[in-house]
């Protein structure tokens, strides 16, 4: 499965609001099970975002590298 950019931009737009970040890390500051499985989460699905992000650049610079050879 694949995401555009947007989608991305969506997710990281929801997990990065004050709002979200404070109701994930209440949660994890009560209930060690919690934050174990957060942590993992947390781990996952930051080196996703990386891979994404590091994808979407390359793709970007090989369309403009074609669109400079036209």
């Amino acid at each position: 499965m694949t995401s555009s950019p947007r989608c991305i931009g969506s997710n990281d737009e929801y997990y990065f609001r004050p709002k979200a970040v404070f109701r994930i890390l209440r949660k994890a500051a009560f209930d060690s099970n919690d934050r174990k499985r957060l942590y993992k989460e947390a781990k996952t699905f930051l080196k996703l975002r990386s891979q994404r992000n590091k994808l979407v650049k390359r793709h970007s610079d090989e369309a403009a590298a074609e669109l400079a050879k036209a």
